[in-house]
């Protein structure tokens, strides 16, 4: 797991050594996924947040099977806390590595991974924006959040 890859058609973006982010993973991609190396998802989408998504609950199902752990810290626009944000850096602290992040898009993952990174690990600001920016996030939110949240 030294790169971002692909599972079926989606992209699976590396934001750290042992985390990446992506869009909606579906069902029959779980096995692929526990092949590469991943033992832990994070939902960060809300159930219900579009009708064609699976649950967290078939997700989680799912994931057993394979021995991934599967775990969600829902949120969308506002309803971000910092309570939230700490939750996510303690399941990404107590796992063994290999971290999937995902929401619709991966842009809120991305955002509550650089969150976490600053507020919790006191990495720069400037150089998660960067990564968040390199897996194609527009990462300038991160800035004005971190404020908030501090």
């Amino acid at each position: 797991m030294s790169s971002s890859f692909y599972v079926q058609d989606l992209p699976i973006k590396k934001l750290a050594n042992d985390c990446f982010v992506s869009a909606q993973i579906e069902l029959p991609m779980i096995e692929e996924i526990s092949k590469s190396g991943i033992n832990l998802i994070v939902s960060n989408r809300p159930e219900g947040e579009s009708l064609d998504q699976p649950t967290d609950l078939e997700l989680s199902n799912q994931s057993k099977l394979y021995s991934v752990e599967f775990k969600s810290v829902p949120f969308s626009g506002s309803s971000l806390t910092r309570e939230k944000i700490d939750n996510f850096s303690q399941i990404l602290k107590e796992s063994n590595g290999g971290n999937l992040l995902y929401c619709k898009s991966g842009f809120r993952s991305a955002i509550i991974w650089g969150l976490s990174e600053v507020l919790n690990y006191n990495k720069e600001v400037e150089q998660v924006a960067q990564i968040v920016n390199s897996c194609g996030y527009d990462s300038s939110t991160i800035f004005s959040l971190v404020d908030f949240f501090r």
